[in-house]
């Protein structure tokens, strides 16, 4: 699921953003049926998920967006280490928040799908 995100986000970044509509469903293929929602316009969003695998390995992609909905940083990273998915979520949120601090994006809202 990471490496689909990964590569929507890839298509998507060709997509001149200013003319893009603000982000309202969920990626294809995304298990929420709860749709995407800016944050409040003082705010920027971070989302972040996590997949692993049985090879000791997982994968974390995050994005920061404004409250129009665009882009403003993301990454992946494909690290070699196994964490439950509990773990790698919370990974996730840790890399996430060091990405938008050295990016300077102080007041965020954190989003995980992870429901624990």
């Amino acid at each position: 699921m990471a490496l689909k995100i990964t590569e929507d986000f890839n298509k998507a970044r060709l997509v001149d953003m200013r003319t893009s509509p603000t982000p309202q469903q969920p990626p294809s293929g995304a298990l929420s049926a709860i749709s995407w929602e800016c944050p409040p316009s003082h705010l920027w969003k971070l989302n972040v998920d996590a997949a692993v695998d049985r090879s000791n390995s997982m994968r974390i992609g995050v994005v920061v967006r404004d409250s129009l909905g665009k882009i403003a940083t993301a990454a992946t990273w494909n690290l070699e280490m196994y964490l439950s998915p509990s773990e790698a979520e919370a990974f996730a949120c840790v890399l996430g928040l060091k990405l938008a601090h050295e990016c300077c994006f102080f007041e965020i809202v954190l989003e995980s799908d992870n429901i624990e």
